[in-house]
């Protein structure tokens, strides 16, 4: 005895074989969609990440410009971060940058799509509140670094004297120590004061961003970031000149990347 299914193929004229086909086709048309839908998802959080990424520089820069200082952070010269992170502000709290909105942001913006607590928007200043970096952690879905020079690259690095960007943070550190040995100018040789480098200070050199490994591509592949300011000669505790010592407090944040919690 034939089945419903089968006297309803017979009827309308198509074999078992073509109906499978049929229904093969349209499966594989949907997935091709449904990706495409995804993609373009992704693509739009990106795009309004590094939208929120300037909304804050700008609102973070109109507040230094009024009170002299950026704000401080939720959990003070600690990482602070949005809620559902692992940089969330005591108690529950949403002002994860204290004071910046709504005078100077309608409101801190969240992460449109967490993976984890080990990602989302993060914000960190020094004590005196003279630089800042603030960043969107291993949220980036339709971008994968494979070189240093995005326009929203979590660490700024040393070029070498040919402009060719060196590869690790150890690279970097002994490409800064053989230029700080010679008698080019420190702007020459673009070991500059707000670029992720060693510093060197009488007969020590300070590497601030090696304790994690910070600025390492594997680190910063799927996060951007934005940063601003420099830290004050007299709030640095290390031996040097004043450049080395504004150097080294502002890598101290602007090389820093939240740890893996």
């Amino acid at each position: 005895m034939r089945t419903w299914f089968q006297r309803i193929v017979k009827q309308q004229g198509f074999t078992l074989v073509e109906m499978l086909v049929v229904l093969t086709i349209i499966s594989l048309l949907i997935a091709v969609i449904s990706v495409g839908i995804i993609d373009s998802t992704a693509s739009s959080r990106d795009t309004q990440r590094k939208a929120d990424l300037r909304n804050v520089q700008q609102a973070l820069e109109l507040y230094r410009q009024e009170n002299g200082h950026y704000p401080a952070g939720c959990n003070g010269v600690n990482w602070s971060g949005q809620i559902g992170t692992g940089f969330a502000c005591p108690g529950g709290s949403s002002e994860y940058i204290v004071g910046l909105a709504p005078k100077y942001i309608p409101v801190l913006p969240t992460d449109p799509n967490l993976f984890g607590t080990y990602s989302g928007y993060v914000y960190l200043t020094n004590a005196d509140g003279t630089v800042y970096k603030f960043v969107a952690r291993n949220t980036l879905e339709t971008e994968v670094f494979s070189a240093y020079g995005h326009e929203f690259q979590a660490c700024d690095v040393v070029l070498d004297p040919l402009g060719n960007v060196q590869s690790g943070v150890m690279a970097l550190g002994a490409s800064c120590e053989s230029y700080y040995n010679s008698s080019l100018p420190l702007e020459g040789v673009r070991c500059t004061l707000a670029t992720c480098n060693l510093v060197r200070s009488g007969g020590s050199f300070y590497r601030p961003q090696d304790a994690n490994n910070e600025c390492e591509l594997t680190n910063i592949s799927t996060s951007l970031a934005v940063w601003g300011g420099y830290a004050d000669p007299a709030d640095v505790a290390i031996p040097g000149t004043d450049d080395q010592k504004v150097e080294h407090g502002t890598e101290l944040v602007i090389c820093a990347m939240p740890p893996v919690i």
